[in-house]
C-alpha cells in the first residue's frame, strides 16, 4: 500500500477509542468494571460462551488497545489503564484532541488514495471505496482467476496472482461466532498486464489481538458482481 497503510490505519483505530473519566479507582478496580461493560456488550449477542471465553477476548482486545497506545507517546498516564478505557479528565481532553487531529489526516489519505484508484481506473468503475469493512465469505482459486467472495459482493479477478499475504491466513464468515477476515483499506494501480490490488486484511480473532496484513493481487481485469456492481443504483 503506498497511501493507506497499516500504520495509517492504526492511527485511525487509535482515534476510535473511547474513554471514560476516573480519579482514584486503581488499576484492579477499573479492570473489573470495564470487563463488565465488556461482558454485558457482548453477553447479549452471544450467551452459550463461559465466562473464560469472554476473559481471552477482552484481554485480546486490551492487548492489541495497548499496542494501538504507543502512538500516545506524549500522554503522561498508565498505558495499560488507557487500554481499559479510562483516563483523568485533563488527559481526556488532550487525547480527543488528538484524536480528531487523526481523524482528519486519515480522511484526507483516505480520499487521496481513492483520487489514485479512480485515475488507474480510467473509464471502468470500480467501487473500492465501499470495499472496507466487507467480510471474506471465501477466497477461490480457478483455472483463469481468483474469486474474493464477500457478504456485500464478490470480485473476479481474471489471471489473478497472489503476490504479497498469500501465507496469511483468511477466516471466513460462517454465522457461528468465531475469528473472520475483512477489508480494512483498497488501493488500485495500473499495471503493464492490467492492475494490482492492494489490500489490508484485518483478521478478527477470539482469543488473540487483532492481525493486520497486506494482500496484494495482480491481474489482467477485475469485474464485481453483487452490491458492488450495483452502488451506483443504490446510491440514487
Amino acid at each position: 500500500m503506498k497511501y493507506l497503510t497499516k500504520r495509517v490505519y492504526e492511527k485511525f483505530l487509535l482515534s476510535e477509542l473511547s474513554f471514560t473519566a476516573h480519579t482514584t479507582e486503581t488499576y484492579e478496580e477499573l479492570y473489573e468494571l470495564a470487563f463488565r461493560k465488556f461482558y454485558k456488550q457482548y453477553f447479549l449477542e452471544q450467551q452459550n460462551f463461559d465466562l473464560n471465553f469472554y476473559k481471552n477476548l477482552f484481554e485480546a482486545e486490551l492487548k492489541y488497545n495497548s499496542r494501538l497506545l504507543r502512538l500516545l507517546s506524549r500522554i503522561n498516564e498508565d498505558k495499560k489503564i488507557l487500554a481499559l478505557g479510562y483516563a483523568s479528565e485533563k488527559s481526556i481532553q488532550r487525547i480527543q484532541k488528538y484524536q480528531k487531529k487523526l481523524q482528519n489526516e486519515y480522511e484526507k489519505v483516505k480520499a487521496y488514495a481513492y483520487g489514485k484508484t479512480l485515475e488507474a481506473c480510467g473509464e471502468k468503475k470500480l467501487h473500492t471505496q465501499i470495499y472496507n469493512g466487507a467480510i471474506f465469505e471465501g477466497l477461490e482459486k480457478g483455472k483463469d482467476c481468483i474469486t474474493l467472495k464477500l457478504l456485500e459482493g464478490d470480485l473476479i479477478i481474471e489471471n489473478g496472482e497472489i503476490i504479497k499475504g498469500g501465507d496469511k491466513p483468511l477466516y471466513y464468515y460462517n454465522e457461528v461466532w468465531g475469528p473472520e477476515s475483512s477489508i480494512a483499506a483498497a488501493e488500485l494501480y495500473r499495471t503493464r498486464r492490467g492492475y494490482e490490488l492492494q489490500l489490508i486484511i484485518h483478521n478478527h480473532h477470539t482469543d488473540k489481538p487483532v492481525d493486520l496484513f497486506y494482500l496484494t493481487i495482480r491481474c489482467t481485469d477485475i469485474a464485481e458482481l453483487g452490491a458492488f456492481a450495483f452502488f451506483d443504483a443504490l446510491k440514487r
